[in-house]
């Protein structure tokens, strides 16, 4: 019982955490606060570049997958990319 307490007071928390940052706008000072929170160094003479992926399909066929990337808080259509996955037997 304790360990499933502990489990969800973790979950609350960082789902509080999240909540606080996707509230906020992407500001340089935001996004190395997010990437610090994550664990990782910031070098200051590069540019911030997030990349998101988003996997879907329809009963477990269709499988696509995009690519949308955020630099310097500014979405870089131009980098955006869109996936047809197959498999092996395909």
């Amino acid at each position: 019982m304790i360990n499933f307490t502990k489990n969800n007071l973790l979950n609350f928390a960082y789902k509080q955490e999240l909540g606080q940052i996707s509230k906020k706008t992407l500001t340089k000072n935001t996004q190395i606060s997010i990437l610090e929170k994550l664990g990782y160094e910031y070098n200051k003479k590069s540019d911030i570049i997030f990349e998101c992926y988003d996997i879907s399909h329809i009963s477990g066929n269709f499988t696509v997958a995009s690519r949308s990337v955020i630099v310097n808080g500014k979405s870089d259509t131009s980098k955006y990319k869109k996936y047809k996955l197959k498999t092996i037997a395909e």
